[in-house]
């Protein structure tokens, strides 16, 4: 899907420029809320400031860590799937996931995908909520055919991306 749909992704003149300009300005020394504004969490453009260290001032590099945390959420996918329905739907899953949500281009803007999102606290919250539902899903006694109550991991999920976008 990346070869398929190289460089088509982001859709510039749609409200992707503050994407980029954030954690440039980040990277530059300026600190969000202070000098920067923003309505949104802070997790996200500090997060995307530290793929601008890593790998440049640039959109490429928030494409390069896009891919990496869509390959992490792939991978985190695949167990859940495992864990509930097993190999055959763990793999029709991811697959559905990354040919349906990284880089398919949906709507006349391509702001809506994993790979160059209109908003980069969806894909990081999603990213983190589903870790923490892996997380719970790990702590469950092997040995027991009892499973915990959803309850515990949905409020996990929800307190994660609560914070990142009312940046608490």
């Amino acid at each position: 899907m990346l070869w398929w749909t190289w460089g088509t992704w982001p859709d510039l003149f749609i409200d992707f420029g503050r994407e980029l300009y954030l954690p440039w300005q980040i990277t530059e020394g300026k600190v969000l809320y202070r000098d920067l504004a923003s309505f949104n969490g802070p997790l996200s453009p500090y997060v995307n400031a530290a793929w601008f260290r890593l790998f440049g001032v640039g959109l490429w590099s928030l494409v390069v860590g896009n891919v990496l945390i869509a390959a992490g959420l792939t991978v985190m996918l695949y167990k859940l799937l495992m864990e509930i329905g097993g190999r055959a739907s763990a793999i029709v899953g991811g697959l559905i996931f990354v040919v349906v949500f990284w880089c398919a281009q949906l709507s006349a803007t391509g702001n809506f995908n994993f790979i160059t999102p209109y908003s980069h606290e969806l894909t990081h919250g999603i990213a983190l909520s589903t870790a923490c539902v892996l997380a719970s899903v790990a702590r469950l006694d092997a040995g027991s055919k009892r499973r915990m109550s959803p309850q515990p991991c949905l409020a996990r999920s929800l307190c994660t991306t609560a914070a990142l976008a009312s940046g608490c």
